[in-house]
C-alpha cells in the first residue's frame, strides 16, 4: 500500500505527543521567581534555574513617573535616550518630513568616521612680478630707441616751432638738413643710457642706444614651483557635518638670471686681470639699473633739451646677477555643517566655516659689479648688406685697446647690492560651500569654493651698498661714492587687510584595492587614493620687488611698497585612511 508522506509526518507526531508530560506557565507578573505546574493542574518542583527580576536596568531613583510619556511609565525605565527598550540609544538624527504629500520619518543612528590623509604637493606660485630692476626710466620711442617725446600740436594751422632752425640728420651729399621741432622731451623718469669718457681728460657723454646697456625688469623670471607636503586630520558625522584641520607647506623655490662672472676657473677678477686681457671679460649686455639721484638731466646729445628726469644709469659690464626666492605654508581649521539635501539625494551640500592661517617668504636680491673703466664699444664685421658690401655691428664688448689702454680708468672696480626680503603673516576667518557628487565610499568626486578676510601683518626689510651712479655724480657733485660708507638699510612693517578666495577640487576612489601590486598589501588596499587641485588667491600682499624705491647716491633706497595680487596653484598626490 502507498502511503503519503504527510500522513507519515501526522502521525509520527501524534504519537509523540501521546507519550509526553505537557507543561504550562503561570503568567508572568513582573519577576521573580516562575510556578511549573502538570496539565492536570498538579505542582511539579521547579526543573530549570530561577529568572532574574524583570526590568530593563536598575531604576533610577530621580525618575518621576508623572512626567514620563506615555502616562504610567514605569520607573524601571530609563530616562532619554534610554526610554524604550529597543532603542539603541545612539540617534544622532530624528527628523520627520513631507514629500510629495506623504510624511517621511528619518532616524539616522550616531556614525563618526575619523580620516587622516598625507598628500604630497606640486606647488605653482605666481612669479615675482613685473618691477622694473631700477627706477622708472624715461620714455622711448620703440623707432629711433631715444625719448619720446611729446608731439607737439599745430591743428593744421601753423608750422611746427623752429621749422627753419634746428640741427637735422646728414643728408644724401653730406649737408646738413632742417628738422622742425614737432615734439617736446619732458619726462620725470631717469635717463637709461649710462655715461662713459671718450677719453682721460673728456666731458663724459651718455651712450644713446638701449641695446648696448638694457635695462631689466622681473619678467625675466618664470613661476615658481616647488614640491610640499599636506597633512589632514578630521571626521564626519553620519549626517555630513564634521571637523577638519591641515597643515601644509610648499619648500624653498628659487631662479636666477645672471650675465657675466665674478670669477673664472676660481680666480677672481679683478681690475687688474681685465687690463691685462684687454677688457674682453666685459660685456656690455650684462644689463644696467636706473637709480633715481635726484641730478637733473640737462642734455642729449643730438637731441633737444630734456625737462623733468634725472640721471642715474649705471652700468654692469662685469656681471648682473638677479635672485629671487619664494616659499609659502599654513594651515586651517574647518566646520562642516549638516547636508542641505536629504541623504537620499545623489548631491551632497554642505555650508563651510573655519579660519586659515598662510605665511609667505619672498626675497628679491641684485648684485652688480662694474669694471670702473670707460672704453670704445667694439664692431664687428656683419653679413652682407645685398649691395655686395659688408656691415658692422656691435659686438658688445670693449675695442681691445692694446698698450694704450682703455679710454678712461674712472674708478676702481666696484659692486652694488640690493636685498629686499618681505616676510607675510596672513590670518583669518572664512566661509564657503562643499559640493560632493556621489556618496560611495570606493569613488566620489568633490570640490569647495570658500572667501575671507584675513588680517595681513607684514615685514618689509631692504639693505645693501654702493647703490647709484658713479661718473656723472661724481663729476656734478664733487664727492665719490667709493669713499665713504655707502652702506644703506631701511624696513617697514605694517598690518591691513586681505582678501582670500580658494577654490578646490578632489577625487578619490579605492582603486589601490583593484591593482594587483596593491591590493595584497591592507595598508594600501584599505587607502583613498586622492588626487586634486587647490587655487588659492590673496589680495594686497607686498613682493619685494615691487617694494624697493631705487633712488640712488647721494640719496638711499628706501621701502615703497606697491601691493600686488599672490597667488598659488597645489596640485596633490596622497593617500587617505578611515577609521
Amino acid at each position: 500500500m502507498r502511503t503519503h508522506r504527510w500522513f507519515k509526518a501526522l502521525a509520527f507526531g501524534c504519537c509523540l505527543g501521546a507519550g509526553a508530560d505537557a507543561f504550562a506557565q503561570a503568567p508572568f507578573m513582573g519577576g521573580g521567581q516562575a510556578n511549573w505546574i502538570a496539565a492536570d493542574g498538579s505542582a511539579v518542583p521547579p526543573q530549570y534555574a530561577p529568572q532574574m527580576p524583570g526590568t530593563f536596568q536598575a531604576p533610577y531613583a530621580t525618575n518621576d513617573p508623572g512626567v514620563l510619556y506615555p502616562p504610567g511609565t514605569p520607573q524601571t525605565f530609563a530616562p532619554y535616550p534610554q526610554v524604550s527598550p529597543y532603542g539603541m540609544g545612539n540617534y544622532s538624527e530624528d527628523m520627520t518630513y513631507n514629500q510629495g504629500g506623504t510624511w517621511f520619518r528619518q532616524i539616522l543612528n550616531k556614525r563618526r568616521d575619523y580620516y587622516f590623509n598625507v598628500n604630497a604637493l606640486s606647488t605653482t606660485t605666481r612669479g615675482p612680478g613685473h618691477a622694473t630692476i631700477g627706477a622708472q626710466p624715461i620714455k622711448l620711442d620703440p623707432l629711433t630707441r631715444g625719448p619720446a617725446g611729446y608731439p607737439v600740436p599745430n591743428y593744421g594751422e601753423a608750422p611746427y616751432p623752429g621749422a627753419t632752425t634746428g640741427t637735422g640728420g646728414t643728408g644724401g651729399t653730406g649737408s646738413s638738413t632742417t628738422t622742425p621741432a614737432s615734439r617736446v622731451f619732458v619726462d620725470d623718469g631717469v635717463s637709461p643710457y649710462p655715461i662713459m669718457r671718450p677719453s682721460a681728460t673728456g666731458a663724459p657723454t651718455y651712450e644713446i642706444d638701449n641695446t648696448l646697456f638694457p635695462i631689466r625688469s622681473t619678467r625675466l623670471f618664470n613661476e615658481f614651483n616647488s614640491p610640499g607636503i599636506q597633512l589632514e586630520w578630521g571626521f564626519e558625522e553620519e549626517n555630513g557635518s564634521g571637523l577638519k584641520a591641515d597643515a601644509w607647506w610648499g619648500f624653498s623655490s628659487d631662479q636666477t638670471f645672471q650675465r657675466g662672472t665674478d670669477r673664472i676657473d676660481g680666480v677672481i677678477i679683478d681690475q687688474q686681470l681685465i687690463l691685462d686681457t684687454e677688457g674682453q671679460f666685459l660685456f656690455t649686455r650684462n644689463g644696467a639699473v636706473t637709480w633715481d639721484t635726484g641730478l637733473p638731466f640737462t642734455s642729449v646729445p643730438g637731441q633737444d633739451q630734456l625737462h623733468g628726469s634725472t640721471l642715474g644709469a649705471q652700468k654692469y659690464d662685469v656681471m648682473y646677477r638677479v635672485n629671487v626666492q619664494s616659499q609659502a605654508g599654513g594651515g586651517g581649521l574647518q566646520m562642516m555643517m549638516p547636508d542641505l539635501f536629504p541623504s537620499t539625494s545623489a548631491i551632497r551640500l554642505r555650508p563651510v566655516y573655519g579660519a586659515k592661517y598662510t605665511y609667505i617668504g619672498e626675497t628679491f636680491d641684485f648684485r652688480g659689479i662694474d669694471s670702473g673703466l670707460s672704453y670704445d664699444i667694439g664692431t664687428g664685421t656683419g653679413g652682407g648688406t645685398g649691395g655686395g658690401t659688408t656691415g658692422q655691428s656691435s659686438t658688445f664688448r670693449p675695442d681691445p685697446w692694446g698698450t694704450g689702454g682703455p679710454n678712461s680708468i674712472d674708478s676702481d672696480l666696484f659692486e652694488t647690492r640690493v636685498s629686499s626680503r618681505v616676510r607675510t603673516h596672513l590670518a583669518g576667518p572664512t566661509a564657503g560651500i562643499r559640493y560632493d557628487f556621489g556618496r560611495s565610499r570606493n569613488f566620489k568626486i568633490w570640490g569647495q569654493s570658500s572667501a575671507g578676510l584675513m588680517a595681513n601683518y607684514e615685514e618689509v626689510r631692504l639693505n645693501g651698498f654702493n647703490a647709484g651712479e658713479n661718473l656723472g655724480t661724481r663729476i656734478l657733485l664733487g664727492t665719490n661714492m667709493l669713499d665713504g660708507d655707502s652702506r644703506f638699510s631701511d624696513s617697514e612693517t605694517h598690518a591691513h587687510v586681505s582678501p582670500v578666495f580658494e577654490q578646490t577640487f578632489m577625487s578619490e576612489s579605492k582603486i589601490l584595492a583593484a591593482l594587483p601590486g596593491t591590493r595584497e598589501i591592507p595598508l594600501l588596499a584599505n587607502a583613498n587614493f586622492r588626487i586634486g587641485y587647490t587655487t588659492t588667491y590673496i589680495g594686497n600682499v607686498a613682493r619685494p620687488a615691487d617694494s624697493i624705491e631705487w633712488n640712488g647716491f647721494p640719496k638711499t633706497p628706501k621701502v615703497k611698497i606697491d601691493y600686488q595680487t599672490w597667488s598659488m596653484g597645489k596640485l596633490n598626490f596622497g593617500l587617505e585612511w578611515t577609521y
